[in-house]
């Protein structure tokens, strides 16, 4: 099934830039592609059907529990679940940034699946992962992959999703700690405020 979620992302969103610099094994560059791969991901009828297996992927751990599958994917996963997972998490947690910062309105359908991703996790994960659901779905992905790590590139996308999780929340974890070393930049624009529901929990 992973396999056939990351074809189906495949077929609409080309990530090779980020396949490629993987080969590399720096995290700063993996984050930069994973950054500069904005302007790849579409905001049409054919992106929500790819965000639905998106959504599909991480709804599996959310519900199993990020911790428990972090310390027991090792066993359970093999090594393609977090390669296939890599593609489509950068997908998703771009495709939420450009909602959250694009001035073009949500449509009913991307409120409908932001409000599916959003209702995934409450509200002190997103406090401590950050202000913006993108960069929490990022930061809660990574840390999942460098919770056990026995294949050596899970931990050098751990570590990626860290730094693309600070740019999608605006490298503020990085100022606070004072690192002068290079970060993925991301193309500034003025944050809209979306009408999206709080849920209850």
């Amino acid at each position: 099934m992973a396999v056939y979620r990351n074809t189906r992302a495949r077929l609409e969103v080309d990530l090779k830039a980020i396949q490629e610099v993987l080969r590399y094994h720096e995290s700063y560059e993996v984050a930069a592609a994973m950054s500069t791969s904005r302007d790849k991901i579409k905001r049409s009828q054919e992106m929500i059907k790819v965000i639905q297996v998106c959504f599909e992927c991480i709804e599996i751990v959310a519900l199993q529990g990020i911790k428990w599958v972090g310390r027991t994917c090792a066993t359970n996963w093999s090594i393609e679940h977090p390669l296939c997972g890599l593609d489509l998490m950068v997908i998703l947690s771009m495709w939420l940034y450009r909602l959250e910062h694009d001035e073009e309105p949500a449509t009913e359908e991307e409120l409908a699946m932001y409000n599916k991703v959003r209702n995934l996790f409450d509200d002190d994960s997103i406090g401590i992962y950050g202000s913006k659901l993108s960069s929490t779905v990022a930061r809660l992905w990574g840390s999942m992959l460098d919770e056990v790590v026995v294949w050596g590139i899970t931990k050098l996308m751990g570590e990626s999703f860290r730094l693309h999780s600070e740019a999608l929340d605006g490298f503020q974890d990085a100022v606070a700690s004072g690192s002068s070393a290079s970060t993925p930049t991301m193309s500034s624009q003025a944050a809209q405020e979306l009408d999206i529901e709080t849920p209850v929990y």
